[in-house]
């Protein structure tokens, strides 16, 4: 009996994101994403205030201590998403939305 050919490793990243995609689960993973990178992309002193919720539509949800820590973030909005899509290329949000 012969032996199969090996074949080299493939990553499975994209293909993991194509079957969420296609469950309707992309969101959740792209959500999952950002909480991984969040502290470290928007560092200690907003991650200790702001916790990412959701991603819907590439809006980012983020639920904040207090209002005036989330207009204070409303303001900084700009940088926060330029250090995501640092973090994250292709799949960070696009926009914020800051809550209680």
């Amino acid at each position: 009996m012969t032996r199969p050919k090996r074949r080299s490793p493939e990553r499975l990243a994209p293909g993991i994101q194509t079957v969420l995609d296609e469950l309707g689960h992309g969101a959740a993973a792209d959500a999952l994403r950002v909480a991984a990178v969040w502290e470290e992309a928007v560092g200690q002193e907003v991650a200790r205030h702001a916790e990412p919720r959701r991603l819907v539509a590439g809006t980012l949800d983020v639920r904040v201590d207090s209002s005036a820590f989330a207009n204070e973030l409303q303001l900084r909005s700009e940088a926060l998403l330029d250090a995501l899509r640092s973090a994250l290329g292709e799949t960070a949000p696009r926009a914020l939305r800051f809550h209680l």
